[in-house]
């Protein structure tokens, strides 16, 4: 039978253990917040934009942010549903030209850009 002072310490030394690691978990958190949010995305290997691509240059409040007018493949001269998409923290509209493919094709217009509130 472990005595109780052992049994004492045991308890004690999983506590002290158990506590640190979630010292440890809270603190890799706080200082690791923005790098886990705020992401970079590769600077190389970007795809290259579709040849029909229009690049749009928006001013806004906090500087200027790139857009694109991507019409749809074969497009008529008559008007089309149109899709805005703001893509997500940490990506960059260079690695995303291949997304509206197949809504291109059934003639959707597709304006790309990003989020700046």
């Amino acid at each position: 039978m472990i005595s109780s002072v052992r049994w004492r310490f045991v308890a004690v030394t999983v506590a002290i253990g158990v506590l640190a690691l979630a010292i440890a978990y809270v603190a890799a958190m706080v200082l690791l917040q923005r790098r886990i949010l705020f992401s970079r995305p590769p600077v190389a290997g970007a795809p290259e934009r579709p040849k029909d691509a229009i690049q749009v240059w928006l001013s806004t409040s906090a500087g200027r942010t790139e857009a694109w007018y991507l019409p749809p493949v074969g497009a008529s001269a008559g008007p089309a549903p149109a899709v805005i998409f703001f893509h997500g923290n940490g990506e960059l509209i260079d690695f995303l030209p291949t997304d509206f493919a197949e809504p291109r094709l059934i003639a959707i217009t597709a304006w790309r850009g990003m989020a700046v509130l």
